[in-house]
């Protein structure tokens, strides 16, 4: 989610008021490429006037309210009124609290994960070859806890945020977490709060990082299985008959390894010269096949601007 364009339009009016005093509101408009794109996303992008910045042809005078909104029914077009004045409070050098840097800070956390292969990607096997099941270690990642203010208006994505992960790269205080690496675990706006006459709230977010991504890894096992040999043709290709797997006449008590086609692992071997699928009872480690499978929902975690 981006904003594509800011863009000035010729509607703007000047008010004269108590002797030198000038009052100006500015309309300008933007284009964002996605419906998912909020007011805060607009608010921060760099061509957005900021508060207290001056107006472009008077120099005294400086943006005092800022006013985003959707034009009509358009999902990606944006409307945001600035308003100038000359008039100068007392607090107008004091900082405006949407600008400041968000708080981030990073922890290590551990868990317990079962684990099928070892630090170089080989499956763990005994000395005979077979693989062994139910092994775990302490997995470490990062925590990363971050806060910053933000309007008081609740967020348009605080309602579809949760427990996503993020589905392209994203910048963290300077550092890049590539993608699929970082799923949000919590968040929370806290109560509208004011600073120097400008409401806020608090936009808190927890997040974890794992560097091998947040895709659910599993053994490739199963109670049922694609025939080698039997199935039909459909429209012209060939479609294995699924069925359950029996050892001996019994369903296995354990589910049993499958190959890249769905297959029970087996050989085929020559008996009285027909070829003949031998299923395999003990297996080797390269039988053993570990499947990644995406659980989580993505978004583009560029919404909570904490580069």
């Amino acid at each position: 989610m981006s904003v594509e364009r800011i863009w000035k339009i010729p509607n703007q009016s000047l008010h004269i008021g108590h002797e030198t005093e000038r009052e100006y509101t500015d309309t300008l408009y933007c284009r964002c490429n996605d419906w998912r794109d909020t007011r805060l996303t607009v608010y921060m992008h760099k061509d957005c006037p900021k508060k207290g910045d001056r107006h472009p042809e008077d120099n005294l005078a400086y943006v005092d309210e800022i006013d985003i909104n959707r034009i009509g029914n358009s999902k990606f077009h944006w409307e945001i009124v600035l308003k100038y004045t000359t008039v100068r409070e007392e607090n107008q050098d004091e900082p405006d609290p949407l600008k400041e840097i968000p708080e981030i800070d990073l922890q290590t956390q551990s868990k317990m994960e079962e684990i099928y292969t070892d630090i170089y990607g080989e499956p763990i096997t005994n000395t005979a070859g077979d693989p062994i099941q139910g092994i775990e270690i302490e997995v470490f990642n990062w925590k990363i806890n971050a806060s910053r203010n933000i309007p008081p208006n609740f967020p348009d994505f605080l309602l579809n945020c949760k427990g996503r992960i993020n589905i392209a790269p994203v910048r963290i205080r300077g550092l890049e977490f590539p993608k699929e690496t970082l799923r949000l675990r919590n968040i929370s706006v806290g109560k509208i709060d004011q600073k120097n006459d400008v409401s806020f709230s608090v936009l808190a977010t927890e997040m974890e990082y794992d560097e091998r991504t947040h895709r659910k890894r599993v053994l490739n096992t199963g109670f049922s299985h694609l025939s080698p040999i039997l199935g039909t043709t459909v429209n012209g290709k060939w479609k294995p008959l699924k069925e359950r797997i029996l050892i001996n006449g019994e369903p296995p008590a354990d589910p049993v390894f499958l190959d890249n086609n769905g297959h029970r692992i087996h050989e085929i071997k020559k008996i009285k010269g027909v070829d003949t699928v031998v299923y395999k009872d003990a297996i080797t480690a390269k039988d053993v096949i570990v499947l990644e499978k995406e659980v989580y929902l993505k978004m583009d975690f560029k919404v909570f601007d904490l580069s």
